[in-house]
């Protein structure tokens, strides 16, 4: 839900002052990760989030700090004699979980298509301690069932696997887990995920990279740091502040369609008719999401148009039915197990302004769902430019236009099934990345 200006002004009053105590008071290490844990969330699910200073500034400073802590075996790799790629995570779940599913595809891949040994480690940064006094209204997830594991099934593979049962950061486990993945000599640590102070550690014997699980630059100390997106010229900034080792390698992110046969929805498990034109939202925070303004369009779209709106996902629907002229064409269908598999009932895919979204956007693709994005945040750059429009007030136009003119949607369709197949190709952009990284041919540089 939309907050008035004034709040927001306050908010990020706050978390700058959170920000600053982190550089100008004497806290212990894991209380300024508390801190950064608590930043990183606000600026991701909060577009009105602001700090004046920078995060990577922060990162760099708890990431100095803890080197300074731990004792790293100092003797380099031999990268052309191991095998072996480690992925680390911040975050282990299960499938459902979009980070989680990511990290598994891509040690698939990697194993069985580009002939990798694989270890994964989920080193729980994200399961950090909590102070009493830094107001931390969220936890990210922490499944302790995963504890003891020594490796996992995934598809038809067995993938090796460990898991950092302690909360964090934890000096005395790091430096455990450290010599543990030195003697194992891996040829790459490959974090998947922002901020992965275990993968960044690691660059003090191996080659270590970092992908962040969205389109943004991510914020690590790894000596390749992965971009999901074409560098663009306000990437200028971010990469002067890079360390002298660091440089950047334009990618993809990548994504897989569930096998998951036995699911089944239509348009009745909806409330919908076949003949009805439904727009689609999907969204693990959809009460932040779809905002006042988004929320006007969709009512502009149901009452001029007379489209159906289905939304996927955690809202409030009494909000949005007191909101809109037209509440019978809302349908509502909560949380629900593989919304991949229900999205085949939507005609389209709208896209609300957001930093996330890119899975579901992906999913949608893989249906031959067009998506509609404002050209900006992970949706934008997984979709890619076909799919974009300049604002919000695009959005009704566009809409009427797929829905009347069946050439129209039928060549959207068709683009959408090959958006969906490069992004589905995990083995063919893992191959480049690795060939970039042991080639060395990554360039810090920015393309106009």
């Amino acid at each position: 839900m939309a907050i008035s200006c004034g709040d927001v002004q306050l908010k990020n009053k706050c978390l700058d002052l959170l920000y600053e105590c982190c550089f100008h008071m004497n806290l212990d290490i894991k209380e300024v990760w508390n801190v950064y844990v608590v930043l990183l969330n606000q600026l991701f699910v909060d577009d009105q989030a602001r700090i004046t200073g920078t995060i990577d500034k922060l990162y760099q400073l708890i990431f100095q700090r803890i080197l300074e802590s731990v004792t790293i075996p100092c003797e380099p790799v031999d990268s052309l004699r191991s095998n072996l790629v480690i992925l680390v995570t911040n975050q282990f779940l299960n499938a459902m979980h979009s980070p989680t599913r990511r990290i598994l595809d891509y040690a698939y891949a990697l194993n069985q298509n580009l002939h990798k040994s694989v270890l994964i480690v989920n080193s729980a940064c994200y399961h950090n301690y909590r102070h009493d006094y830094i107001v931390q209204d969220f936890m990210y997830s922490f499944d302790e069932s995963f504890n003891g594991f020594q490796s996992l099934e995934w598809k038809n593979a067995e993938i090796s696997f460990m898991q950092i049962p302690v909360l964090m950061p934890d000096i005395n486990c790091i430096n455990d887990t450290l010599l543990k993945l030195y003697k194992l000599q891996p040829q790459l640590v490959y974090g998947i995920g922002d901020s992965n102070l275990l993968t960044d550690l690691c660059s003090a014997f191996t080659k270590t990279a970092c992908i962040k699980c969205g389109s943004e630059m991510p914020v690590s100390m790894s000596e390749y740091l992965l971009l999901g997106r074409h560098l663009v010229e306000g990437d200028g900034e971010f990469i002067a502040r890079l360390q002298p080792y660091q440089k950047v390698i334009e990618t993809k992110i990548n994504y897989q369609v569930p096998e998951e046969d036995s699911v089944y929805y239509d348009r009745s498990s909806f409330g919908l008719k076949e003949e009805d034109f439904v727009i689609g939202v999907v969204g693990n925070r959809l009460n932040s999401e779809v905002t006042k303004e988004f929320l006007y369009v969709l009512d502009q779209m149901a009452d001029k148009l007379k489209v159906h709106i289905l939304l996927i996902g955690d809202i409030e629907a009494k909000r949005i039915q007191d909101a809109v002229r037209n509440r019978e064409n809302f349908h509502f269908s909560g949380q629900i197990v593989h919304a991949f598999y229900a999205m085949k009932v939507f005609d389209i895919y709208c896209n609300p302004k957001r930093k996330g979204g890119g899975r579901s956007s992906f999913e949608a693709l893989a249906n031959g769902v067009p998506v509609i994005t404002l050209r900006y945040g992970d949706v934008y750059h997984t979709c890619g430019d076909f799919f974009a429009v300049d604002q919000l007030e695009d959005f009704l136009p566009k809409i009427e236009e797929l829905r009347e003119n069946e050439e129209i949607r039928a060549l959207w369709k068709k683009e959408s099934y090959k958006r969906a197949g490069i992004l589905s190709d995990i083995a063919g952009t893992q191959k480049a990345v690795l060939d970039q990284i042991f080639g060395d041919n990554a360039e810090k540089k920015i393309r106009g």
